[in-house]
């Protein structure tokens, strides 16, 4: 994926599953600028976010099974409009009992 100019903005949709753990993560070009990223609920509201300066960026989010199959939103952005190339993971930790 990639970030083409400073005011692009790279967003994705999840219907979070309940009683799930999500890691998300970034893994950035090294030294081709700074990107960042928030995770926001379905009403808009910053729920969590990775704004490090490192070439790496690492966010994780449980969803209670009282809050499942809610809409949540993923927004990759560049630091002061930095471009650059990244890859995303989405990992899911094993259901609580």
């Amino acid at each position: 994926l990639t970030r083409h100019n400073g005011s692009d903005e790279d967003c994705s949709d999840i219907l979070a599953d309940g009683d799930v753990t999500y890691d998300l993560k970034i893994t950035l070009t090294p030294a081709a600028g700074d990107l960042d990223m928030e995770l926001m609920d379905y009403l808009g509201n910053p729920v969590s976010s990775a704004t490090s300066t490192d070439d790496d960026e690492f966010l994780s989010l449980a969803i209670p099974s009282i809050v499942a199959y809610r809409a949540y939103r993923l927004r990759v952005f560049g630091f002061g409009g930095a471009t650059n190339s990244y890859n995303l993971e989405v990992k899911l930790d094993t259901r609580v009992p």
